[in-house]
């Protein structure tokens, strides 16, 4: 079947990974009208059953993306790297290949090694929750985020655009960049996030005498700083290692800024300690995040 690229109403789009982030996407397809065949595959059966009332067909394997105009890999990053081998069997030509992974280079090696016939765009939802499993999906979750979306030199500007059209339908905003730049800057904003959250928690459970009194106490700030440490260590590892050296250069550095930090503490330097804390409120006050 040689795929063409219909209206978002008229398109049969599959989702691979029955998910938060699969889960969600197939909600939001489905309160905004889209796709007139919803297919979705994942190898675990009560993934199946939750969503099979959202879907109109639900399978364990990849056979059923041969009716699909657009394929959705919503899975973890090494994950997405194992389908992406072989894809190319049952993905029908002309098909678009959309990833939700993130980190963005090894995957984009991966689709630079596909068939031509097919039409790859590697993609990130800059969103979430730390809840996993399509029981936590939500319909709402991509409204209002941003989508980074990292085209290949040989991607079509019709398949480009129909991505984007669907994007803006489902109330995202599309964000154009490099595999390169975008996993800097994630290993800054998000995955080194996460490494503080886990370590703060790590701090907190040292002390077993203390857990019951420290709990006790713990208000929004430990609580929105923890935050992340609750996501999935299944997903958060294949992030780290497939993102290692941007995250090790975004280590480094917080090392060298907490280093100074406890320098200035160690040594009662109230005047610089004030003027670093001002300068950093003033900066965070102006982002508007």
């Amino acid at each position: 079947m040689d795929v063409g690229f219909p209206s978002l109403e008229e398109s049969h789009i599959a989702i691979v990974g029955l998910g938060l982030m699969g889960g969600s996407f197939a909600l939001a397809l489905r309160q905004a009208g889209l796709g007139r065949k919803l297919i979705g595959i994942d190898l675990d059966e009560g993934a199946r059953t939750q969503a099979a009332p959202y879907f109109d067909v639900v399978a364990a394997d990849l056979e059923p993306i041969r009716q699909a105009h657009l394929v959705v890999l919503a899975a973890p990053v090494r994950a997405i790297l194992r389908l992406l081998q072989g894809i190319e069997r049952y993905a029908a030509p002309g098909a678009i290949l959309l990833d939700f992974g993130s980190t963005k280079r090894a995957i984009l090696e991966a689709m630079r090694r596909l068939p031509e016939h097919l039409q790859p765009i590697g993609g990130h939802p800059l969103c979430g929750r730390e809840q996993s499993g399509f029981a936590a999906a939500t319909p709402d979750l991509f409204r209002g985020a941003r989508f980074v979306l990292i085209p290949l030199a040989r991607t079509s500007p019709q398949a480009l655009d129909f991505v984007e059209a669907l994007l803006r339908r489902l109330e995202m905003t599309p964000l154009i960049m490099s595999a390169e730049e975008h996993d800097q800057l994630l290993a800054v904003t998000s995955h080194l996030p996460y490494l503080l959250a886990a370590c703060l928690m790590q701090v907190a459970l040292e002390n077993e005498k203390m857990q019951e009194r420290l709990f006790q106490v713990a208000a929004s700030g430990f609580r929105d700083t923890s935050r992340l440490a609750a996501s999935h260590p299944r997903m958060m590892l294949d992030i780290l290692m497939t993102n290692r050296e941007p995250v090790l250069e975004a280590l480094r550095s917080f090392q060298q800024a907490l280093s100074l930090l406890q320098t200035r503490l160690e040594e009662g330097q109230e005047a610089a300690l004030e003027g670093w804390m001002e300068a950093i409120r003033q900066q965070r006050r102006r982002l508007n995040l």
